[in-house]
């Protein structure tokens, strides 16, 4: 008995011997690396991680699943791009991605890939679809990938960057009811998933808002655009839209910097007046005949017979609603759009937008609304 156990010792011995020595073959048919943007930075600041597996040859038998966590309370982790090339027959993968510090202190990231190793022959066999195969064999090895640590200084502010402001209306002489549009427009790098829509409120002004745009790419300074947002505000008399102010973190001059536009002056012309819609009549002038008067004595003796004639008889067909007649009453897309603006119901947003864009015919509008 003593003379066997010692035997499965030995062959226990000699088989983990011989698993260690595969592993560092397997080991030494690749190498990974990294490389850090910043080894300094402030928070909600973007710097880039890039890691490198390097193969001694050109090795298609690995297959890399490397798959970092994308959030935690410490950071939030982009992928940027991924990449497997070959140079000079070595087989070379790249992984780079964006990471935004949420927390000052040191930020240490220990992450591990899984190198799953199949051969020729297992890969042959599953593309043949031989019976005795049903999938291809892999031999497992998680690796631990070499840590990076970088300090990350504190800083009050949610956006970074470095960031320029466009605040501008289209008019600021306008009539009553009719709409001023307003565009706030941001640009340059930043961390644009942070920046929030603007709210603008006015007493006695209603405010119509569009959701804002955010058109940008990822770049090793975070992301690159431009946020627009758009705004229709609508008075009946003058107003003043607010300052606008928007603070951040600069990351060129390391200083928080405020972005502003200063306060605009909406001048609002006032409606008809009694005065305007009658002729003057002079003190001196006796009375004399004009046909307005004639005009307006009409319409006041046929809104008299329609009374009547609506009391007499019962109509079969739909009697129009106020607004189903204002509708139909507009002349253009413009007096359509004061119109829907004015109800102030977000139901009318979608057509309110493609008649901003004039994706949409002024008669389509028109029956789109009526049909909400």
């Amino acid at each position: 008995m003593k003379k066997n156990r010692g035997s499965l010792g030995y062959i226990e011995k000699l088989f983990f011997i011989m698993i260690a020595f595969t592993s560092h073959l397997l080991a030494q048919e690749y190498q990974w690396s990294v490389e850090v943007s910043k080894s300094e930075l402030y928070v909600n600041e973007a710097f880039v991680v890039s890691y490198d597996c390097q193969f001694s040859k050109s090795d298609n038998e690995y297959n890399i699943e490397f798959t970092p966590p994308k959030q935690s309370s410490n950071y939030q982790l982009i992928l940027l791009s991924k990449k497997e090339s070959e140079e000079k027959g070595l087989r070379h993968d790249r992984f780079r991605y964006l990471i935004f510090p949420k927390q000052a202190g040191i930020l240490a990231l220990n992450f591990e890939a899984l190198m799953r190793y199949t051969t020729k022959e297992s890969i042959e066999n599953s593309v043949i679809g031989r019976d005795n195969v049903e999938d291809i064999d892999f031999k497992d090895s998680v690796v631990k990938l070499p840590s990076i640590s970088v300090s990350v200084l504190e800083q009050s502010q949610n956006i970074v960057g470095d960031l320029q402001l466009t605040y501008s209306v289209d008019s600021n002489k306008v009539k009553a009811y009719e709409p001023t549009h307003l565009t706030i427009m941001i640009k340059g790098f930043s961390n644009f998933q942070a920046l929030q829509d603007f709210k603008i409120i006015i007493d006695g002004v209603k405010t119509f808002t569009q959701k804002a745009s955010r058109n940008f790419i990822m770049t090793e300074k975070g992301f690159e655009g431009i946020f627009t947002q758009k705004f229709s505000l609508v008075g009946q008399k003058d107003f003043i839209i607010p300052q606008f102010e928007l603070s951040y973190f600069n990351t060129s001059t390391k200083q928080v910097k405020s972005l502003s536009a200063g306060a605009i002056k909406v001048e609002v012309e006032k409606g008809f007046s009694k005065e305007k819609l009658l002729d003057e009549v002079s003190d001196d002038d006796s009375f004399h005949f004009n046909v307005s008067y004639l005009y307006y004595f009409l319409t006041f003796m046929s809104g008299l017979v329609i009374g009547f004639l609506l009391r007499e008889f019962k109509f079969s067909k739909k009697i129009v609603s106020s607004f189903e007649a204002e509708v139909l009453g507009c002349k253009d897309e413009k007096a359509l759009s004061v119109l829907l603006i004015l109800e102030d119901n977000k139901k009318f947003a979608s057509i309110l937008e493609r008649l901003e864009a004039k994706s949409i015919t002024l008669s389509t509008a028109k029956k789109e609304a009526l049909k909400l």
